[in-house]
């Protein structure tokens, strides 16, 4: 029995051998090489199989690169950018040891002369810029608070002039198109009293529907921020009259209880509405922007991304700007020209 299994195996083996004449053939085929010819009506050549046909050298594909992409130009790496913060950092903490705080009542004047000594390169940046007419207004109380929650909910994440289209549709919905500041026109501090006395009530919010909401342009999820911030005002949960009497950490803990506000909305109140002098919005992209811009630090890439500041980092470079961090955030927009909630 065993013997039959090897002559099977003997058997198989023997046609799986090549045809002897498909071998040859196979091997003469080999021998040659044919080459195209370079030009019409020279004819082809055999070259034997040792000698080397010739071959253009090949060239690498050029890669197009945009001015600016991080491929044409090799910017400094992550650790030299980190150090460089680093060295920042210590530097302007010596500056803010040596610099004496201002005294007297928070103004938006000595804000701008406290921020020229202590950002000298800002100091001719400062006087093409008039914050005047965004933290020297009057807000009337009540009513305004609510408004402007409302108005910082609809600029969450969007850019300024999408959410400012929405923000006029929004208050479409409680009064005729006509009364309202064309999507054209910015909404400006002037202006922004006239859309505060205009601004529906938390009892006419509560009476849409979700639905109602988002035909204004805003998402499900604001729609939904929107309808719970009406409806905590309109039973009293929020007090407006005890809001305002406290400290900005008390104020920003108060509002970050609220569905859909957080450290960014309540320093966005607290700097437009409330208009207190020294906030620092370390959270917003706009200012992280421009303080790379104005301190000297590379654009953030893919590269070099996890070289970016910290949120400790950040705080103490704006340090010196103390007790005027509002004025200082403000210029930082400025400097990259983000649209904030109030322009």
């Amino acid at each position: 029995m065993s013997s039959l299994r090897r002559s099977t195996r003997v058997v198989q083996k023997t046609s799986a051998v090549q045809d002897p004449t498909k071998v040859v053939k196979t091997a003469v085929a080999k021998s040659t090489i044919k080459t195209a010819t370079t030009s019409p009506g020279v004819s082809k050549r055999k070259v034997k199989a040792t000698e080397k046909p010739a071959v253009k050298p090949t060239r690498s594909p050029k890669k197009k690169v945009r001015v600016g992409d991080p491929a044409a130009e090799d910017g400094p790496s992550g650790a030299t950018i980190a150090k460089r913060i680093r060295d920042l950092v210590e530097t302007r903490t010596a500056l803010t040891g040596l610099t004496s705080i201002p005294t007297g009542p928070p103004t938006i004047d000595a804000g701008l002369a406290h921020l020229a000594r202590v950002e000298p390169a800002l100091a001719d940046f400062i006087k093409t810029r008039n914050p005047h007419a965004v933290f020297a207004v009057e807000h009337p109380p009540q009513k305004s608070i609510f408004a402007s929650l409302v108005k910082s909910i609809v600029y969450q994440q969007i850019h300024g002039k999408a959410a400012a289209s929405i923000f006029r549709r929004f208050l479409g919905l409680f009064q005729p198109p006509a009364e309202i500041t064309t999507p054209e026109e910015p909404i400006t501090a002037v202006t922004w009293d006239v859309e505060f006395d205009r601004f529906p009530a938390p009892a006419d919010v509560v009476k849409l529907s979700i639905d109602d909401l988002r035909t204004a342009g805003l998402s499900n999820q604001k729609a939904s921020y929107i309808m719970d911030l009406a409806q905590r005002f309109h039973s009293g949960e929020i007090d407006a009259d005890k809001l305002l009497t406290l400290s900005d950490e008390e104020i920003s803990k108060a509002l970050c209880r609220v569905k859909g506000i957080g450290p960014w909305t309540a320093d966005m109140f607290l700097m437009f509405y409330l208009q207190r002098l020294d906030v620092f919005p370390v959270l917003d992209f706009g200012v992280r922007k421009g303080m790379r811009q104005h301190f000297g630090l590379p654009a953030e890439t893919k590269t070099n991304a996890r070289a970016s500041p910290t949120h400790q980092e950040l705080t103490a470079l704006a340090e010196a700007w103390k007790p005027y961090r509002s004025l200082g955030s403000w210029y930082m927009w400025q400097l990259c020209d983000v649209k904030t909630v109030e322009d």
